[in-house]
């Protein structure tokens, strides 16, 4: 094999990682108690098991 096959072989691995790891990230935001993916884009962390009430930050102390 070439150089370019090698290129695009590792292109398609490297985004097949991608897909992969934001597909688990979300359902994991989803399914699990914790949002951590929520807590990324908002800054407020939550839990879904108790009122939504989010948690201090270090700022807030």
């Amino acid at each position: 094999m070439d150089v370019h096959t090698w290129h695009h072989l590792g292109m398609w691995a490297i985004l097949l990682f991608v897909i992969v790891h934001v597909y688990a990230a979300v359902r994991e935001d989803i399914m699990s108690r914790q949002s951590i993916i929520s807590t990324m884009i908002s800054g407020v962390r939550t839990f879904k098991d108790t009122e939504a009430r989010p948690t201090r930050s270090m700022s807030d102390r």
